[in-house]
């Protein structure tokens, strides 16, 4: 905590990142930014959401995997509201087995390379929102838990693996 965002001193969480990309408020259009997440010995440990009209887009670099892991009943990564849209690359959200790694609700998200694990639903998308989901693997915890949820939204998946197991008959 208290760095303030320079590769020197970089911020230690990807909340403390996000309150640097000011969200739109009457008369103020949002902000834009790019959170460059890189691999630590320990895996970020945090919910994030993207909202606010923001474009933002949380990267890894490309011989790196960081992953966000945490056990929560909320997604591990959020996007909401119309006219926010996120950009997900190279990011591993993983192991929560209480609610899904990925919801993305009324807002445009782009996933590419990225590995949505052992969580309890892999990924969801509702009510207008929308996904591009490239080169990434989704998966759920549990044989009897959906891996891609789609309800009043779109999804667009290329190049991509998505495994739903189902009960067994």
């Amino acid at each position: 905590a208290g760095g303030d965002g320079s590769e020197a001193s970089p911020f230690r969480k990807i909340g403390e990142a996000m309150a640097h990309i000011p969200p739109a408020s009457p008369g103020s259009p949002a902000g834009q930014g790019t959170i460059i997440l890189h691999e630590a010995s320990q895996p970020y440990d945090e919910v994030v959401t993207v909202g606010g009209k923001r474009l933002v887009a949380i990267v890894a670099p490309a011989d790196e995997r960081p992953r966000i892991v945490l056990d929560t009943t909320s997604a591990l990564v959020t996007v909401v509201d119309l006219d926010t849209i996120a950009y997900l690359e190279g990011l591993g959200l993983e192991s929560n087995a209480s609610g899904p790694g990925l919801r993305i609700q009324g807002a445009r998200t782009y996933v590419d390379r990225c590995e949505l694990t052992k969580n309890l639903a892999g990924l969801e998308v509702l009510e207008g929102g929308e996904l591009e989901l490239h080169n990434s693997i989704v998966t759920a915890a549990k044989d009897d838990q959906t891996a891609l949820y789609v309800d009043a939204a779109t999804a667009d998946i290329v190049y991509s693996t998505v495994v739903h197991t189902g009960p067994s008959a």
